[in-house]
């Protein structure tokens, strides 16, 4: 890029910004981000990543719980004080699960809501309540698999 184009560029920046239709689009992206509730502070990071290093750095190596990563991924990582919405929704969600005894999918739940069709929070864009269902299965059969080669080996 020569020194001459800098100031081209710049121009074309400058016209891009000015334009109508990226204001509005840019408004409207204001007003829905403004909507959000608990915002995550984890910024372009996948939740799938996100789960994996939970998953790995726990002792028994299970995935994490929603409501885990829920908490994780609310947490600001630059000492950033939480919003109070935020903060209320993982207090809660800690009491009812440590105090309260109750499941953490039913205490995520009863503070988030229902997942709408199709979708996970907390698991990505691509995971569903099917794809989870079917996975649990797939590591049953393997266990129960596994299970029986171990008891053959023994028997022979």
């Amino acid at each position: 890029m020569s020194v001459q184009d800098i100031p081209r560029q710049f121009r074309n920046l400058l016209e891009y910004w000015e334009d109508e239709k990226t204001q509005e689009v840019s408004h409207q992206n204001a007003q829905n981000i403004a909507q959000l509730k608990y915002r995550h502070r984890t910024g372009n990071k996948a939740f799938a990543v996100i789960r994996e290093k939970m998953r790995v750095s726990s002792e028994d190596k299970e995935p994490p719980t929603q409501a885990q990563v829920f908490i994780a991924t609310r947490q600001s990582r630059k000492g950033k004080e939480l919003d109070k919405e935020t903060n209320s929704a993982i207090i809660k969600l800690q009491d009812m699960i440590e105090n309260n005894g109750q499941p953490s999918s039913e205490a995520f739940q009863s503070i988030v809501g229902k997942e709408k069709p199709g979708r996970m929070r907390c698991h990505g864009r691509t995971t569903t309540i099917t794809l989870l269902k079917r996975n649990e299965e797939i590591k049953k059969l393997k266990r129960e698999h596994a299970d029986e080669v171990a008891q053959v080996r023994t028997v022979v």
